[in-house]
């Protein structure tokens, strides 16, 4: 396992079924959102990284208390998920947090797209990943103007991280929307990286 994450975190080795068997009795019900915080904070100090998972997990499992009830609490639960995404950075978590968390958050408070805006021109290459990927549990609803557009925005980039998210997002939104999402890529594949197109059109023919 500690290889397959490239040997950039301890792990204890555990496998997800067998992590989450032994998680259940710490599943439990936070207080209130300030609580949620402190719990993932502590979860990110720790050297291990399926102790990260299980903040993952802890997050979706209470997603609505830490989504907050209003728009600037949802704010502050974004602003929390720039530092854990930022923080010992690797897909695994990036992916999870952004497709299940951000994801969540700036469909439930719409006027936080602006910070999606502001992540995919962020110095960080995991911030600006991530706003490639929290339309991904949208499916047919991705907003397909904000995801072609960042497209566009994050072309030109080198990294095989940022090539690699953006062929997802379109191959993803492509099960819904095979057409535009060719003629996007057609339309685009000057400036697309042949990883970013092989990975877009894989599914589509």
């Amino acid at each position: 396992m500690q290889k397959y994450m490239k040997e950039k975190f301890p792990v204890y080795g555990l496998y997800a079924p067998e992590r989450r068997q032994l998680q259940k009795e710490f599943m439990i019900e936070p207080d209130d959102r300030n609580e949620m915080y402190e719990v993932l904070k502590l979860c990110w100090n720790d050297d291990y990284r399926e102790i990260q998972y299980f903040g993952i997990d802890y997050a979706v499992k209470f997603l609505k208390i830490f989504s907050g009830v209003n728009a600037s609490e949802g704010e502050e639960s974004l602003k929390l998920c720039y530092f854990l995404i930022s923080t010992k950075s690797w897909w695994d978590t990036v992916d999870l947090l952004s497709s299940k968390v951000v994801g969540h958050l700036v469909k439930t408070y719409p006027n936080l797209q602006p910070t999606m805006d502001e992540w995919c021109e962020d110095e960080n290459m995991w911030i600006r990943r991530a706003s490639i990927l929290y339309q991904l549990n949208y499916n047919k609803n991705t907003d397909s103007e904000i995801l072609f557009r960042y497209c566009k925005t994050l072309a030109n980039e080198k990294d095989f991280f940022i090539r690699k998210a953006l062929g997802w997002a379109l191959r993803n939104y492509g099960r819904f929307q095979g057409k535009i999402v060719k003629n996007f890529v057609t339309e685009n594949q000057d400036i697309l990286s042949n990883l970013t197109i092989k990975e877009a059109l894989k599914n589509i023919k």
